[in-house]
């Protein structure tokens, strides 16, 4: 997504901005529990999010870009996008982020030693998003994932919180829906920029840490 230039919300705009995050954010938190388990939607939010950060410096990181994982006959889906980054000392880094949150102890086995060798994508990092409370009742998967994460494969971990995550939701459903509201992409762009919403976004956050390991 392109630099979206805002101006100042009247006070319609915002009041139209602030019911469309406290209608869509009330859906969110009433289908929390199944959203957590879609991996398409969790991916859609954080690519979004990012995008609306992207040239500008949070935390020494700058987004550079954000694209999709090739060759997707290979990838399938497993790694959702990458993130190529500028960091503040000169260096760069660019790094895929997958989410998994698949309830299934076998399927995110397989997924994990799947990802092994993400550095075939011409990945220099990969970070994986996965609630703890997934993770704890998931006991298997600490079969594979040290592997993943230790120094020798380069990868990372990020909680997905669900206070966090709930948040980075109503923003895609109110992107989406943003027609019925009678808003826009600056309107909501404006509205994120001046509560601050996604630069304290834990998640969010975590990413940018995660870029400069």
């Amino acid at each position: 997504m392109t630099s979206i230039q805002t101006t100042q919300l009247s006070t319609t705009e915002l009041s139209s901005v602030i019911q469309a995050f406290e209608h869509e954010g009330a859906s969110v938190r009433a289908s929390l529990r199944s959203l957590l388990q879609d991996k398409e939607a969790i991916a859609a939010a954080l690519l979004l999010s990012l995008s609306f950060l992207k040239g500008q410096a949070i935390d020494r990181v700058i987004i550079e870009e954000l694209s999709r994982v090739e060759p997707a006959q290979f990838n399938q889906n497993l790694i959702d996008f990458q993130m190529r980054c500028s960091i503040a000392d000169g260096g760069s880094m660019n790094m895929g982020v997958a989410v998994l949150q698949e309830r299934n102890s076998q399927e995110v086995c397989q997924s994990l030693n799947r990802l092994l060798v993400y550095k075939d994508f011409g990945l220099n990092r990969l970070c994986i998003l996965r609630s703890a409370e997934l993770i704890e009742d998931t006991p298997e998967i600490q079969n594979y994932l040290p592997r993943l994460l230790s120094p020798e494969i380069g990868g990372s971990f990020v909680d997905l919180q669900a206070g966090a995550i709930t948040t980075l939701l109503t923003i895609l459903y109110v992107f989406r829906g943003r027609r019925k509201y009678l808003i826009n992409v600056p309107h909501i762009v404006q509205y994120l920029e001046q509560e601050n919403i996604l630069r304290r976004n834990p998640i969010l956050r975590d990413l940018m840490v995660t870029v400069q390991m």
